[in-house]
């Protein structure tokens, strides 16, 4: 469990500095660009067919086993689980057409939907019972099997197995009626059951071994499109599912998945309008293409932030985690160091996060903690070098050069530009130390560093999944940072069953971590996909996640 966590940080960072993809419901915002290319007047592809690229194929099409967020994407398209997403990105009801919630808020009872898998055969509560259950069997590994651990009653025993799979809160109480015990109350449970891990499968599909998720061999689907066809290192076909229960819906026939692993290679098949989709592009030409009206920009619940160790010197002083929290321009940093691709992170919650008592964002509730534009940064700036000063470091003497560590993987440009800030307007001496994954993660679990890179990424849009990270208990803690007053504010949040106590606690939370300057938010990750003009109607999750049924080619 720990190490696939500590993979996932790793992994948000990379595709976050990596940037060779454009790799709430929300609209779509293009960037901006100084010079446009003209788009293409080459014809598009046949009437109710879609060509286009997430860069690679799956690796699996178990949604169990899914890990990389393409491999979600893919599972998403063939399955569907209790709910789903609206036209405009709302969770609404999928299987389930309807649901209950008891006084207590700790049992949901979902009522399924008549809904068929592709062969046919009812879909019913027993495969989502078998499917949670496979999921939480320490021996399924399953990528993300914390979302058990951290939502249904036992689900951390079974995980660890100390309990049988029989013992998980999730029972089915006859052919359409699904029973979920949650270990505490959780008011968006609906949206968490929209995940890939939640998806249900047939029994009798994965007792006849693992061809049907390495090979699509006799696969059974439940979701709008079915398996046509799979050439490793080639294509995947996906067909609209005739068995789908609101088949009427789903608007492309067919889905033509094209392998390509190379930014320019996709930017020529997209320009020439071989595929109208492609997540990946050269991110040197963002402004460009967005210009163009040709690259979509989707907000995502993803944080990249710096870590303080507050453990030892100097970074166990606050007034020295402050100034270097306060000594970055945020704003300069997204637009020229990475290309305007990401956003400049206010606070540490990311925008796309709702509020679950106001039902508005997060971070629009939240306000900026910290300065997004170059010309607060200013001041700011000011402010940290009296903190600095007032440390006992005035203009940076007497602090011993900076080691700020990250992955060896990692394009280096976005901490080049904050080394350059630290240095220029702190008068520090910093070096940027690469390191690889396992040296990177061990680094991290064992406080011998000084500044790492790192960020977070939320799968459902609500801020608890942010906030557990820095608990003084809490393993993924690499700040190595304690704050009594942020432990009982999570403890209130997680505790309360009324949604604005909740929220509030949570807000405070925030301005605790961050006025202890625990962390530096620097940006917030952006899905920047290539649409082409004619292309309506694609669904893109705050958590990246790409829905395809609605979508149609004018």
């Amino acid at each position: 469990m720990p190490k696939a966590i500590w993979k996932r940080m790793a992994l948000v960072m990379t595709c976050a500095l990596l940037l060779v993809c454009g790799c709430a419901p929300q609209q779509a915002t293009p960037s901006t660009s100084a010079q446009a290319p003209s788009p293409s007047p080459t014809p598009g592809p046949e009437s109710g067919v879609l060509p286009l690229t997430l860069g690679t194929l799956p690796d699996t099409l178990d949604p169990a086993k899914a890990s990389s967020q393409n491999d979600a994407i893919y599972c998403l398209q063939l399955f569907e689980g209790l709910t789903s997403v609206d036209a405009a990105g709302d969770i609404v009801p999928g299987i389930a057409q309807d649901w209950t919630i008891s006084e207590d808020q700790l049992t949901w009872t979902f009522s399924l939907r008549e809904a068929n898998w592709s062969d046919g055969t009812p879909v019913t509560a027993q495969d989502f019972v078998y499917a949670w259950q496979r999921a939480a069997d320490p021996g399924t590994q399953a990528q993300h099997a914390y979302l058990i651990r951290q939502f249904i009653k036992n689900g951390s025993e079974v995980n660890d197995g100390t309990l049988p799979v029989t013992d998980l809160g999730v029972q089915a109480d006859g052919e359409r009626t699904l029973v979920v015990t949650l270990k505490q109350p959780y008011a968006g449970f609906d949206a968490v059951v929209a995940l890939p891990l939640f998806l249900p499968l047939r029994q009798d599909m994965v007792d006849s071994g693992d061809r049907w998720a390495r090979e699509g061999e006799s696969l059974l689907c439940n979701g709008p499109f079915v398996l046509d066809s799979w050439e490793k290192d080639r294509s995947l076909v996906l067909l609209k599912n005739s068995a789908y229960y609101a088949a009427e819906t789903v608007l492309p026939q067919k889905l033509d998945f094209a392998m390509i692993t190379d930014d320019q290679q996709a930017l020529t098949a997209f320009t020439s309008r071989q595929i109208l989709i492609s997540r990946l592009y050269p991110i040197e030409k963002t402004g460009v293409l967005a210009q163009a009206g040709m690259l979509q920009r989707y907000p995502q619940i993803s944080t990249a932030f710096l870590s303080f160790n507050c453990s030892a010197a100097p970074f166990d002083n606050t007034l020295v985690r402050k100034a270097l929290a306060l000594a970055i321009d945020r704003e300069k940093l997204c637009s020229d160091a990475l290309f305007g691709a990401v956003s400049p992170a206010g606070g540490y919650i990311p925008a796309g996060v709702r509020d679950l008592a106001s039902g508005n964002d997060f971070r629009s509730d939240g306000g900026d903690l910290f300065p997004v534009d170059s010309e607060q940064a200013e001041a700011s700036i000011q402010q940290a070098q009296q903190l600095l000063a007032q440390a006992g470091y005035p203009e940076g003497n007497g602090l011993p050069e900076i080691e700020l560590i990250y992955l060896e993987d990692m394009n280096p440009a976005a901490l080049q530009a904050v080394q350059a800030m630290w240095e220029d307007n702190l008068g520090l001496q910093v070096a940027l130390v690469p390191k690889s994954l396992e040296a990177f993660s061990q680094a991290r679990r064992e406080g011998t560093f000084q500044v790492c890179l790192t960020g977070w990424a939320g799968d459902y849009g609500q801020p608890s999944e942010f906030f557990d990270l820095f608990l003084t208990d809490s393993v993924y803690n690499s700040a190595k940072w304690s704050n009594a007053d942020y432990d009982s504010a999570i403890a209130t949040a997680k505790e309360t069953a009324d949604a604005a106590a909740a929220m509030q606690a949570y807000h405070a939370a925030e301005n605790i971590l961050l006025e202890d300057a625990a962390i530096s938010p620097l940006f917030f990750y952006n899905e920047q996909v290539l649409v082409d003009p004619a292309v309506q109607g694609l669904v893109v999750s705050p958590a990246g996640y790409h829905y395809y049924k609605f979508v149609s080619v004018e």
